[in-house]
């Protein structure tokens, strides 16, 4: 009888001790990569290469390195998507160039891949003043992390360029998506009669689409959980020592009964 009340209290000591420590709970930090390779479109100048870092679905790292733009001038940069999440392809003068002036030009580029769903600028949502510049040799090197809880990373798009109001569910799934470069020089003449705008004036046209491609996951992997904490660890430890400690009494009071 003593035996079994010692069990008892022992136990209860232990299941007051490890319910006083919160458990940790496993948590995951999904981290997925994507990359673009951007292709210049016709008669325009312009290629480079675009990684995204998705972390979750809370921070998204965006990394663009270009070449061959005009430089010194700002190039918009966003990610475009149709709607639903369906995905999003590259435009070609067969499916696109509707004005047939041999330029895909703003609104044609987006039949294939859809309306601008987020500025790629620093500050996040400042289509005036955050746009990248392409340097004196025509390299263009961008790098900011978003946080894609914030508003403002969605801010400066609207139709009938953009998506109405957009917002992160937009995003997703980011291998849909499309990220375009915009912005080169144009002569004399081209496109003349035709609207858009390439449209016979000569000069730098920034909306005019340069350099595209079509995101696709690179590698993607769940974050290490979380482990146990060094409270719980012990307690747990000395909740098994204490069960060893009374098995070892209680075997070696069944011998000397035995024995008596």
């Amino acid at each position: 009888m003593r035996s079994r009340t010692w069990l008892r209290s022992l136990l209860g000591v232990a299941a007051l001790a490890l319910a006083a420590v919160p458990i940790a709970s496993t948590a995951y930090a999904i981290s997925t990569t994507y990359e673009a390779v951007l292709q210049t479109f016709p008669n325009v100048h312009g290629s480079g290469t675009a990684k995204l870092t998705l972390i979750d679905t809370d921070t998204l790292t965006i990394e663009i390195h270009a070449i061959d733009l005009v430089a010194n001038q700002t190039h918009p940069i966003h990610i475009h998507g149709q709607p639903e999440g369906r995905n999003s392809t590259v435009p070609t003068l067969a499916c696109c160039d509707l004005d047939h002036d041999s330029f895909i030009e703003v609104l044609e580029g987006a039949l294939a891949y859809g309306p601008i769903i987020q500025n790629i600028s620093d500050p996040p949502g400042d289509p005036v003043n955050g746009f990248p510049k392409a340097q004196s040799n025509g390299h263009l090197d961008f790098l900011h992390t978003y946080n894609l809880n914030d508003p403002q990373t969605f801010a400066g798009v609207a139709p009938p360029l953009g998506f109405a109001n957009p917002t992160k569910s937009l995003l997703f799934p980011l291998e849909n998506r499309h990220i375009v470069i915009h912005g080169d020089n144009v002569p004399e003449g081209a496109g003349a009669g035709t609207p858009g705008e390439v449209d016979g004036t000569p000069g730098y046209k920034m909306v005019l689409p340069v350099a595209n491609g079509e995101l696709f996951v690179t590698s993607g992997s769940p974050g290490v959980g979380a482990v146990p904490e060094p409270a719980s660890v012990l307690l747990f430890g000395t909740g098994l020592m204490g069960l060893g400690w009374f098995a070892r009494r209680r075997r070696h009071g069944a011998q000397g009964l035995q024995q008596g």
